[in-house]
């Protein structure tokens, strides 16, 4: 049974698998007229097999084991029906906890399909109300709910594609006769997506699509379930998402082009299957990258559908060509900066020359040895010299009248423990650290530690210690902070060693600096009565680490809402009234604390 408004038209806010910016969505958001309170009722017969309250996440979740076993999932909850609330805020006041996970013996919390196990609400991470709902099987994989032929869904349209990528994957290959990405955007000619143009390329290449799909009478964005890339009418490539198992969600960094999700904040799916992508819902053709070597076209058909068989199909040409070795013909005065950018395996420089024949050599300097290389090719009046970084890691290049300076520190393989240690820092790397092989690139920036492009996925914790410079005042309110593009600073933590130093683990590269906090949070009231009390909390830095409360000496939940900054209280006994002598503490990441003391 639908767990909404049952057997009623029904509206999805996200469907399974969309892509979201750290992780495949599990289930499907289901809308609930925007707002809280609506009933929730158990899918089909079951027991109660797990109870989870977390300030992020799932909020209030409920887990729902049935006889076939399935497990229901319902998640974001404004609150349990009574017989489970009752064993919640039990538990929570024996525990001394809000949050909490219980597993209440089988059948001591039992349900009939149609019964109602709660009322949907906007708790944990949820962006806004709605009812997040998973079935999973019994090997913990989660599956498309919409296969499950609910009718209450109604979609008859098809997907939209917005654009698509291709990405030259070696150093020898080109698109339109150039080295990187290439963005292109196709138009809907009838019922199917065309680019007319066709594309000049040659060698090993990977095609990325930006795209989503719709429902009948929703402006929401879905994930695509079904995806075909075909080359002159043989599959190379398609995926799959009908189930997928809860350790491969952090792939989708590996599944997307993060970089450009970082940058952009679009979403590019990649039709192709990088080397550290284990996702067990492709199939793909030599990992679904094409290798243009004729000067043939070449027929690709790209085609989309949903769990309702609603089809979109995207159509273009790409001619093969063969570009000729570019050579140095004359020296030109330089102007432009040069500056270089990693690909995959190679790193790619640009500088400028008012030269119209050819620019000049560069020489990459490796240890005591200097490689001369001309230019890969021209665009306007820049020119891009293309290095392989498998051939050895430059410590510089010399063009354009300047020697530009990598930061490379070693060439780090995926799936083995790995230590790193430079002047400024040491990295640890486990065997889970990294999707592909790493080009690690450390800076020291003024205060700021550049580890490695911030645009490079970690599939699980790289373990960092960094090496201060001078003496930290206060080094029990001073940690690790990761600094976003738009300069905000992200608590990341860290213990101090006995030589200065202090160690954290982090699952994203980024640019980290030290700094202190010495500023308490701040509580505010917000509303008081017999039945309860509400504050509002923040943190200018660090962020809430943790807080209590207790009234006349004795343990008080609190409930907490970070997405509100709201604690509101919640009495074991509700005939009650709140009344004594009260006291919050707040404390912040860095140790700082905040405390209330009143009269109730």
């Amino acid at each position: 049974m639908f767990p909404i408004k049952p057997g009623k038209p029904n509206y999805l806010a996200g469907n399974m698998g969309e892509l979201r910016a750290t992780h495949f969505h599990a289930g499907i958001d289901i809308k609930t007229e925007g707002r809280e309170g609506l009933p929730v009722y158990a899918a089909a017969d079951g027991y109660v097999s797990r109870i989870k309250v977390s300030t992020t996440g799932y909020g209030n979740a409920l887990y729902l084991t049935h006889p076939n076993g399935f497990t229901t999932v319902y998640a974001h909850l404004l609150s349990f029906s009574k017989p489970i609330a009752d064993y919640l805020i039990e538990n929570q006041y024996r525990n001394e906890s809000f949050e909490i996970e219980l597993c209440p013996a089988e059948n001591q919390f039992t349900f009939k399909k149609g019964e109602v196990i709660g009322l949907s609400g906007n708790s944990g991470s949820s962006g806004g109300p709605h009812l997040h709902f998973e079935i999973r099987d019994s090997l913990e994989q989660f599956l498309d709910p919409l296969l499950f032929g609910f009718t209450e869904i109604a979609d008859r349209v098809p997907a939209t594609i917005e654009k698509i990528a291709i990405t030259t994957m070696d150093i020898n290959s080109r698109v339109n006769g150039a080295f990187g990405r290439f963005e292109f955007k196709p138009v809907l000619q009838g019922k199917e997506y065309v680019i007319n143009t066709p594309i000049e390329a040659k060698g090993v290449l990977g095609i990325e699509l930006l795209a989503y799909d719709k429902a009948d009478y929703t402006h929401n964005k879905y994930g695509i379930s079904y995806l075909e890339l075909k080359v002159d009418g043989k599959e190379v490539f398609n995926h799959n998402i009908q189930k997928m198992h809860f350790k491969d969600a952090r792939s989708i960094l590996i599944h997307t082009n993060f970089e450009e999700s970082q940058k952009s904040g679009k979403r590019y799916q990649k039709l192709y299957v990088d080397d550290g992508n284990n996702i067990n819902i492709y199939h793909a053709t030599n990992n679904g990258k094409i290798n243009i070597g004729d000067t043939l076209e070449h027929h690709i058909e790209i085609k989309l559908w949903d769990v309702n068989q609603n089809q979109r199909k995207l159509t273009f040409k790409i001619k093969g060509n063969k570009n000729q070795p570019f050579k140095v013909e004359g020296k030109g005065s330089e102007a432009s900066v040069a500056y270089y950018n990693v690909l995959e395996n190679v790193v790619m420089v640009s500088c400028g020359s008012d030269n119209s024949k050819g620019g000049s050599l560069a020489n990459f300097y490796i240890g005591h040895k200097t490689y001369e290389l001309n230019p890969a090719y021209k665009i306007g009046n820049e020119f891009i010299y293309l290095w392989d970084l498998r051939s050895g890691l430059p410590d510089s290049v010399g063009l354009c009248t300047q020697t530009l300076q990598f930061g490379f520190s070693g060439m780090i393989p995926p799936g083995k423990e790995y230590n790193v240690s430079t002047r400024h820092a040491d990295l640890r790397f486990s065997e889970n650290t990294l999707f592909d092989t790493l080009f690690l690139d450390i800076k020291k920036i003024n205060q700021m530690y550049k580890i490695q492009n911030p645009h490079v996925p970690l599939m699980d914790n790289i373990y960092l210690t960094l090496r201060p410079e001078g003496e930290i005042k206060y080094k029990d309110k001073t940690a690790v902070y990761a600094i976003s593009p738009d300069n905000a600073y992200y608590y990341e933590g860290g213990s101090w060693n006995t030589d200065g130093s202090i160690s954290f683990k982090t699952k994203y590269f980024s640019y980290f600096v030290i700094a202190t906090d010495t500023i308490a949070p701040t509580i505010k009231f917000a509303d008081k009565s017999h039945a309860g009390v509400k504050f509002l909390i923040d943190d200018q830095l660090s962020g809430i680490g943790n807080y209590s409360a207790t009234l006349n000496g004795k343990w008080l939940l609190m409930n907490y809402d970070y997405k509100r900054k709201l604690l509101w209280s919640d009495q074991l006994d509700k005939a009650v009234p709140l009344k004594g002598k009260f006291e919050l503490v707040v404390t912040d990441n860095a140790g700082n604390q905040k405390i209330i003391k009143a009269t109730l």
